[in-house]
């Protein structure tokens, strides 16, 4: 029976993840990871930091937050003009 459920499901599983849906208007994103992607924004963080959660918070058009230790590298989506490094402390 459960085979038959998986079966019955693969093809609307299929339908679900294939779907282009648009990024969200803004977001909160935590990992613990050094490096992540996600929303067309990626984060690459100090390796020899502590290991702790980097939120990158609100992020959308007008800015973001970030929160966590050691130097951290965000590139974000092609949304901001002038392609200029930003130093934050």
């Amino acid at each position: 029976m459960f085979q038959q459920q998986i079966t019955d499901t693969l093809p609307r599983f299929a339908d679900v993840f294939s779907r282009n849906v648009p990024p969200p208007a803004n977001f909160d994103y935590r990992s613990i990871e050094p490096t992540f992607n996600t929303f067309g924004w990626s984060a690459t963080a100090d390796p020899n930091r502590a290991t702790e959660f980097l939120d990158l918070r609100d992020a959308c058009s007008a800015g973001f937050t970030v929160t966590g230790s050691g130097l951290t590298r965000i590139a974000t989506p092609p949304m901001f003009t002038g392609n200029r490094p930003v130093r934050l402390s």
